[in-house]
């Protein structure tokens, strides 16, 4: 199958990029277009789908469109005159993905977008300080699952424990740590930076703060955005129209 996963250690990481509200209903939607026409070279994203394990289905990665067909059965309600069209890809290790449609491949340059807002949704104000504390082993934590082929818990902060830690010194004199974490579902990720794990009471509180700032943001709207509309003054006018109001008004 083909492999996308980046080893923690040869990530950067990530820097805070806390949006000034937090709405839960609002996560970054898939941004496909059924209308997208992508013609052969053009690089992809796309799902992998091993037909003899539909379990597969869901995973995405990078590659390139080899060729496209008519599809069989066309929509009854496309008016839009252009035929809907199945896709042959080619990714990156060579594997391949037959008759995908446009709802499963996105150019990268989208695909990557999309990845950056799903952490931006995800992400959580993790201060320097709070990487300082070395997590001991079967410590309860909350730590960040970094999987760019699964966009449904890419970013996400899921529950486990430390299994083990390591310390060292940076390229800034400033020590370190990294953690084997063992996640409830059964998976493992055995080389996350500190500022990826956290203990569950400080996950609860920046989770709970995030919560209030997008309940805080929400607030504003309808009558409360005109009310506040309303507190500012509007410039006056010096154009043709104050002219005629001015002749009307002449004896």
């Amino acid at each position: 199958e083909p492999s996308l996963i980046q080893p923690s250690n040869s990530r950067k990481r990530s820097a805070d990029t806390l949006p000034d509200y937090f709405d839960p209903s609002v996560r970054p939607s898939i941004p496909t277009n059924s209308q997208q026409i992508y013609i052969p070279g053009n690089k992809v994203h796309a799902r992998w789908l091993n037909k003899d394990d539909p379990g597969s289905y869901g995973t995405w990665y990078p590659g390139f469109v080899n060729a496209s067909k008519i599809a069989p059965i066309q929509d009854e309600y496309n008016y839009t005159g252009i035929p809907s069209l199945l896709y042959h890809v080619k990714f990156e290790d060579g594997a391949e993905s037959l008759d995908l449609d446009t709802e499963d491949m996105m150019m990268q340059d989208q695909y990557q977008v999309w990845l950056k807002d799903l952490e931006q949704y995800y992400s959580l104000r993790v201060t320097e300080a709070m990487t300082w504390k070395r997590l001991t082993k079967n410590a309860r934590v909350y730590a960040k699952w970094i999987d760019p082929t699964d966009p449904e818990l890419h970013g996400s902060w899921m529950s486990g424990k430390v299994h083990s830690s390591k310390t060292w010194e940076d390229d800034a004199n400033q020590w370190r740590h990294s953690y084997h974490i063992l996640f409830d579902n059964g998976d493992q990720d055995a080389d996350l930076l500190d500022g990826d794990v956290m203990e569950e009471e400080t996950h609860r509180r920046l989770l709970g703060e995030k919560m209030e700032r997008g309940r805080k943001k929400s607030r504003l709207s309808g009558f409360d955005l005109i009310a506040e509309a309303s507190k500012i003054s509007s410039p006056i006018k010096t154009g043709p129209d104050q002219n005629v109001a001015s002749k009307i008004s002449s004896p």
